[in-house]
């Protein structure tokens, strides 16, 4: 289940990204990297802006990179409440852990803020990988942000709805950019939340109300100030 948020696959903008656009975006590596290997993966690269909102049941692409904006990727069984989420912001590398494996599930993709990622497609890493060794250095550690991001998941399940729903709230504005002091602003939907935090929607606005209620949070037609 870790890491499948790569497997629907993204709207491909532009074949090739030029290198001064690639500089600009300050990529941050997961592991030291050599040059050569650093300027190998840049080349391969793809912008994407977006993923298809399609459930997906298979895995197959590459590995992506978030650059810019929030993601939720959240699996469920059929008929049932979600049993897992995951929420990526900048800096996150997803689809590691399952770059050369087919795996069947029910996942739904979310945007919480505008995304602007970064494609390394599964078939040119692999030709990567046939010259530069380190190629797979770079694979092993891409996947350790995004394996504690699940970890942290799967722990908030084990507490009641309203610790579910401030710890989705904590994690979501910890990708958001804040002045000190200020209230921090979180755009996102009930319906959204409901499927982060597995809890129905009428259960998720009675929490959320008793949370204004106590002067926690501010409730707005789309977002949540605390």
């Amino acid at each position: 289940m870790i890491d499948n948020f790569c497997s629907n696959m993204p709207t491909v903008i532009m074949d090739e990204i030029v290198k001064e656009e690639l500089a600009k975006m300050e990529i941050q590596w997961p592991c030291e990297l050599s040059q050569e290997t650093t300027e190998s993966l840049t080349s391969i690269a793809r912008k994407v802006d977006t993923f298809s909102r399609k459930p997906s049941s298979t895995t197959n692409g590459g590995i992506i990179y978030l650059v810019k904006g929030i993601a939720t990727v959240t699996f469920s069984g059929e008929g049932t409440n979600t049993m897992n989420a995951g929420i990526f912001g900048q800096g996150f590398w997803l689809g590691g852990a399952i770059i050369s494996q087919t795996v069947r599930y029910k996942a739904t993709i979310e945007a919480l803020e505008p995304l602007e990622m970064l494609l390394f497609p599964q078939n040119k890493i692999e030709e990567l990988c046939k010259t530069n060794p380190e190629i797979y250095k770079w694979l092993y550690h891409s996947t350790h942000k995004a394996q504690q991001a699940w970890v942290r998941a799967q722990i908030s399940t084990l507490y009641d709805k309203e610790t579910r729903i401030v710890s989705s709230l904590l994690e979501i504005a910890k990708y958001i950019p804040n002045i000190k002091g200020s209230f921090q602003k979180i755009h996102a939907s009930q319906r959204q939340l409901s499927l982060i935090t597995g809890i129905s929607r009428p259960r998720l606005n009675e929490t959320l109300k008793a949370l204004e209620t106590a002067n926690e949070i501010s409730l707005n037609a789309a977002s949540f100030t605390y």
